[in-house]
């Protein structure tokens, strides 16, 4: 009989884990301090966003459900899926998802916290999606099965 092999948390699931606390400590610290920095074109400062992805005039109740399944559909990937590289994109995506579905319910809407311009809002959830999007993208262009 062979010994069961105990394996330890996913390096990425932690660094996924990491990320998430980054994006929710920036926005309680954006929150608390109640103040608007501005350098140049760049402003750092509260925003509720109350619309959906491109700013789709969805309701708060719907985006709350989509974002529970997408974590569930993701979590589901996650448990079918041995490559690493499409593992550590969808841990990414799983950050970024919980971070903006934690907004929505604790604000109403994602918390926004950095603007470039008048119209380009965004957190550092969405940079994680973002980044698990390439991610992804990579994988599946490399085809190569390995990792």
């Amino acid at each position: 009989m062979t010994p069961s092999v105990r394996r330890g948390p996913e390096p990425a699931g932690l660094i996924a884990l990491a990320l998430l606390a980054a994006d929710q400590l920036t926005k309680l610290i954006v929150m608390q301090s109640g103040e608007t920095l501005t350098a140049g074109p760049m402003t750092v400062g509260a925003l509720v966003n109350r619309s959906g992805v491109l700013g789709l005039p969805l309701s708060n109740a719907l985006l709350i459900a989509a974002g529970f399944m997408i974590v569930l559909g993701i979590a589901v990937l996650l448990a079918r899926t041995p490559r690493p590289s499409v593992r550590l994109g969808l841990w990414l995506l799983l950050a970024g998802a919980v971070g903006n579905t934690i907004d929505r319910l604790l604000y109403g809407g994602a918390l926004d916290i950095v603007a470039i311009g008048p119209s380009s809002h965004f957190n550092l959830a969405d940079i994680w999606i973002l980044l698990g999007g390439l991610a992804l993208l990579l994988a599946v262009w490399r085809k190569d099965g390995g990792g």
